[in-house]
């Protein structure tokens, strides 16, 4: 535990937390897309509604209601926004510690516990376990969840009212908790041979989506999130589901440690044949959905596809049941592996990290640098003026006094059923980068009233190496606007 918590202690404070040139604390931050979920909680409390800030139309840009109130439950409290963030963060170290805790349960459950306490290692040395919980989305509750509800499904007879209640808890957080849900009901009636956990809880869960669907649908006119018919329907089929297999081949390459000794442990079979059953379902559908919705956008050393990522409490206790059969010196070795993955993520992240600070209105400085604010009110932008953004949770959360556009489509549904397409990859084993296939540059040039178009780190609207329909309105953008790096595009 007490490694876990350090390593989540590490990530926050030098990836989460803004500093200024003298190496002073400006604000703690969460992932941008996190900090989209921020907008509309502060929104909600305030009175505004769900939305992505006062005043602006009503679209669905988060897909997680659930995590969007606790967020808002939060708001309703006097912090000031530079720690805004704070409880939702300090609510990692508690969905990390239950994680950890029913991944131990299950693997003594199984196996023994030696296998237990390997397995907590295992997740405890391993970064996409651990820092999921600390960058402010869903995930971390997620993972803690599917670990408790693995458990629970292979030690009742029947539901209990705690697991109904965290059934509903993941529907209502995700809609696509369905899928290893819906895993976890098949494995917990085969294990029981009686229908009623898997009718009585899915039944339960189906119910709560058609509330939801009915919800969406008289408040944003909408039978799915806005994010749904970005990610998934606006790409044809053939191609997302051409990026979910590549996406699926990369992520196992980079972790492969870890899937290596969890499919071992499955052919070997040696005991406890129930926990991998419990792995095939759960993983296995995990692994479809993966690769019918095209995979993720979240695929770098660090860290892990988010939906593969659900089962790897599950691929942990699979994977320390092959170490402990070896002496103490392989299984710290097969840790190590397991914990650098075939990326050598510890080398990706400590590379990282010292050019997180210090943070200046001059330096856009890594991969996480999307999360800063642009410093809107420093750059001579007048309140109320209309500001497009790419990375669209963190500056409208500073910075209120604006209106804003979101150019990739998250939270403008206009982008992201109408605008051009532009299949850029972060990935070299990616197709395209899942959710970020519209630019919104039509939209842009459209808007008279757009006063700047702020760009992450990696390049601006259009100009991309990559098979771009928004290219040819490039030189367009060019005759109205000026850019200024790193910032992005101002009015002529």
């Amino acid at each position: 535990m007490v490694v876990a918590f350090g390593l989540g202690i590490w990530f926050i404070v030098y990836f989460l937390v803004e500093w200024d040139p003298s190496g002073r604390p400006v604000r703690l931050l969460l992932t941008d897309d996190a900090m989209i979920s921020m907008d509309y909680a502060r929104s909600w409390a305030q009175g505004c509604g769900w939305v992505w800030y006062c005043g602006a139309d009503r679209v669905e840009g988060f897909t997680n209601p659930l995590w969007v109130a606790y967020m808002a439950f939060w708001h309703l409290f006097p912090f000031p926004p530079a720690v805004a963030a704070l409880p939702i963060v300090l609510t990692g170290f508690l969905t990390l510690y239950l994680q950890l805790r029913y991944t131990y349960k299950l693997a003594k459950r199984y196996f023994s516990e030696e296998v237990g306490r390997l397995a907590v290692w295992l997740l405890a040395l391993l970064p996409p376990a651990v820092l999921w919980h600390f960058m402010g989305l869903e995930t971390g509750f997620l993972m803690a969840l599917t670990t408790y509800l693995s458990y629970e499904a292979s030690m009742r007879e029947a539901p209990t009212f705690p697991n109904w209640i965290g059934c509903a808890a993941g529907i209502l957080t995700r809609m696509d908790f369905l899928v290893p849900l819906g895993a976890l009901c098949i494995f917990w009636s085969l294990r029981t041979r009686r229908r009623y956990p898997f009718l009585l809880i899915l039944g339960t869960c189906i119910g709560l989506l058609v509330v939801l669907t009915v919800v969406r649908w008289s408040y944003y006119g909408a039978l799915l999130p806005n994010t749904y018919y970005l990610k998934v329907t606006s790409v044809p089929l053939f191609l997302r589901w051409a990026n979910g297999l590549l996406t699926l081949g990369g992520s196992l390459l980079t972790n492969l440690p870890l899937w290596a000794l969890g499919v071992y442990a499955v052919i070997r079979g040696w005991e406890g044949q129930g926990i991998y059953w419990l792995a095939i379902l759960v993983v296995g559908a995990e692994i479809l959905y993966s690769v019918y919705v095209g995979g993720d956008a979240w695929e770098m050393a660090a860290l892990t596809n988010r939906y593969l990522g659900l089962g790897y409490p599950l691929l942990g206790v699979l994977a320390a049941s092959v170490l402990k059969r070896y002496k103490l010196l392989f299984q710290m070795v097969g840790l190590a592996f397991i914990s650098a993955g075939v990326s050598n993520r510890w080398l990706h992240l400590s590379t990282l990290a010292p050019y997180v600070r210090p943070l200046s209105k001059e330096t856009v400085s890594n991969l996480f640098s999307v999360f800063v604010p642009f410093p809107l009110p420093d750059l001579g932008i007048e309140s109320g003026a209309k500001v497009w953004l790419g990375p669209a949770g963190t500056t409208p959360y500073f910075y209120p006094q604006y209106r804003y556009g979101d150019y990739l489509g998250k939270c403008d549904s206009a982008v992201a059923h109408r605008s051009p397409t532009c299949y850029l990859t972060m990935r070299f084993y990616q197709l395209y980068t899942p959710g970020h296939t519209r630019i919104g540059i039509d939209r842009v040039l459209a808007d008279e009233e757009a006063k700047v178009v702020c760009i992450g780190p990696r390049g601006h609207p259009g100009r991309v190496r990559s098979a771009c329909e928004a290219e040819r309105y490039l030189p367009r953008l060019e005759e109205q606007f000026t850019y200024r790096p790193p910032y992005g595009w101002f009015r002529r």
